[in-house]
């Protein structure tokens, strides 16, 4: 997303500067209380979150991180042992996954939001380095990811992005290149 819309505050209303779209137009002229002032929309306060959700489909907010609509990943971590911290696939320093116990992390961060997962845990094993059990964990992920978020991994885990569309795909060529 290049272009940026406005958003400012002023008393009990909240003025949209974007540039036009007629799709988004036809959706503000469904909140209840809004009105075109020739320069941008005016709409109630009480309706700014509903207002941003509305923008965010088509312009990035200025001051709000840009999102990529979604990303579907597969994760693979093994641990050596249980109850001690496994590997770690990170989005801006945010771990997807808790990590003394591999479960995911469910919180909204600045550089994901996890929209929907299948998987879990898969499989227990003996580890011969450690003589202990440890588990095997995969999961796809369907997230919502900032653009230009730095990927990590550490540890005994990988993930392979899956392909989504041409927009996705744009950005998964960018996430390779950072690599």
């Amino acid at each position: 997303m290049s272009a940026q819309a406005r958003l400012v505050k002023k008393g009990s209303e909240l003025h949209v500067y974007t540039p036009y779209h007629r799709l988004l137009v036809e959706q503000i002229r469904g909140i209840p209380g809004r009105r075109w002032d020739g320069t941008c929309w005016i709409v109630p306060v009480r309706a700014e979150e509903q207002t941003r959700e509305l923008v965010r489909q088509f312009y990035q907010i200025e001051g709000e991180p840009c999102y990529v609509p979604f990303v579907v990943l597969r994760v693979h971590i093994r641990s050596e042992k249980k109850g001690y911290a496994c590997g770690q696939v990170s989005v801006d320093d945010c771990e997807l996954f808790l990590p003394e116990s591999g479960y995911l992390n469910m919180q909204e961060e600045d550089g994901f939001v996890i929209l929907d997962y299948a998987g879990g845990f898969t499989d227990e094993y003996k580890s011969a380095r450690s003589r202990k059990n440890g588990f095997v964990i995969d999961y796809t992920l369907k997230i919502k990811v900032r653009d230009g978020a730095k990927w990590v991994t550490s540890g005994a885990a990988s993930y392979e992005i899956l392909s989504g569309g041409t927009a996705i795909d744009q950005f998964l060529e960018q996430v390779a290149e950072d690599l």
